[in-house]
């Protein structure tokens, strides 16, 4: 009905141009048929008003695609900030407690008259910092995902922050009865770095070593790439990753398998929480990897600039 109905109104303008143009205008330089004009309108104009109503269509239902998807980014966008916002409140909740819980287990230590309270004591603590440290993972990861972590960055000798994650990871990695093998370039020098993150993402690789390898070798290195760069590498011949878990090991609560959460423990969030921490950090971590024989995994970090801001007295 509606393309019949501007069929008749072209119609009606064709014609009476052609009138206008023929007849009143320029009359006898062309010829006058209004009969053929108006076959060829009806011809051609139903096809073009179809056409334009179909298009005008499309368009109109992009648009409501476009605002249904606008509706939905913005819904999911304000669950999101929901979902950060309580697992923040959640974390700062739960840190109260075992913080307290920690304080007191370290004082009936300090007062215990006999071994099995010290030892029960020492158990207390290591359960407590461990649930600890999985709550601070998670809040880093929410601070990451909101855009809220700050960096502080200092000059830091490295080959001490290096020899502080051996002496840390070395326990782990003698409990399950592996080889520990450590070595730093001597030039690796110093760097402008938040020493606390460089040092969370260094033993995040190295206690996964520790944590998946059993009576095996696990190799900690730290080398110069260049001047701009520094490299910490944790090699291992533990159990590897498989191909296919590959692509997903970056992902957060995601493990390379899921037998591996029974086995192992863990939350699945120490290498996301790495790899982000790396990307805020201009850095990136890479791994090489064979089921069964082990892997590689490797962080490259910037050295870093001093802060605009601070001032140099020169002797």
């Amino acid at each position: 009905m509606q393309t019949l109905g501007l069929t008749l109104v072209i119609l009606i303008v064709v014609v009476a141009l052609d009138y206008l143009v023929n007849v009143v205008a320029m009359p006898g330089v062309t010829s006058y048929t209004p009969l053929a004009t108006a076959l060829i309108t009806l011809l051609v104009t139903p096809a073009a008003i179809a056409y334009v109503i179909l298009q005008n269509a499309k368009v109109q239902r992009a648009n409501v695609a476009l605002e249904e998807e606008r509706l939905a980014r913005l819904a999911a966008d304000g669950a999101n900030a929901a979902k950060t916002q309580f697992l923040a409140n959640m974390s700062h909740e739960l840190r109260t407690p075992l913080n307290a819980i920690i304080g007191y287990a370290e004082i009936i230590e300090e007062d215990a008259q006999t071994a099995g309270v010290t030892a029960d004591s020492q158990r207390i603590q290591r359960s407590a910092k461990h649930l600890l440290g999985l709550i601070n993972e998670i809040l880093d990861h929410v601070k990451l995902e909101a855009g809220e972590l700050r960096l502080s960055l200092s000059q830091v000798e490295l080959r001490s922050v290096f020899d502080e994650v051996v002496r840390t990871v070395g326990p782990r990695a003698r409990e399950n009865g592996n080889e520990l093998i450590a070595a730093a370039d001597l030039d690796i020098g110093a760097a402008w770095i938040d020493v606390a993150r460089v040092k969370q993402c260094m033993m995040s690789i190295a206690s996964n070593a520790a944590k998946f390898t059993t009576n095996g070798r696990i190799a900690l290195r730290m080398r110069t790439e260049g001047d701009e760069v520094f490299v910490f590498e944790v090699s291992d011949t533990g159990v590897g990753i498989e191909p296919a878990a590959m692509e997903r090991l970056f992902q957060p609560f995601v493990q390379a398998d899921a037998s591996m959460t029974r086995e192992f423990g863990g939350t699945g969030i120490g290498l996301a929480l790495t790899k982000q921490l790396m990307d805020a950090m201009g850095g990136e971590i890479s791994v090489v990897s064979t089921p069964g024989a082990g892997s590689i995994f490797t962080l490259r970090f910037k050295r870093g600039e001093a802060p605009s801001n601070l001032v140099t007295l020169a002797a």
